[in-house]
């Protein structure tokens, strides 16, 4: 898949997954990068001095967590901005 394609697809989930869950509300911007999740992230927020990075959770327990946590938990930890986070069922 290249860039562009990989844009497409994500600015396609927005739109079809994302936006009608806001009940109205209006998202500013899409940013696409590619990295350590957790690190670009918070890399992002600072840049653009955002003022609260919003994340799901998927409440992952057990031995998956204990190895490699979650990216949530990562930002939450890390990022020098405010993060709510919400359950994703």
């Amino acid at each position: 898949e290249t860039e562009a394609e990989s844009a497409a697809r994500i600015e396609k989930l927005v739109d079809d997954q994302i936006r009608p869950l806001l009940d109205g509300a209006v998202i500013d911007q899409v940013i696409i990068r590619s990295g350590k999740p957790a690190e670009v992230i918070n890399s992002v927020a600072d840049d653009l001095e955002i003022d609260v990075v919003i994340m799901g959770s998927t409440g992952k327990t057990g031995l998956t967590h204990m190895l490699t946590g979650t990216v949530t938990e990562k930002v939450v930890h890390r990022c020098n901005r405010p993060v709510m986070t919400y359950p994703i069922r």
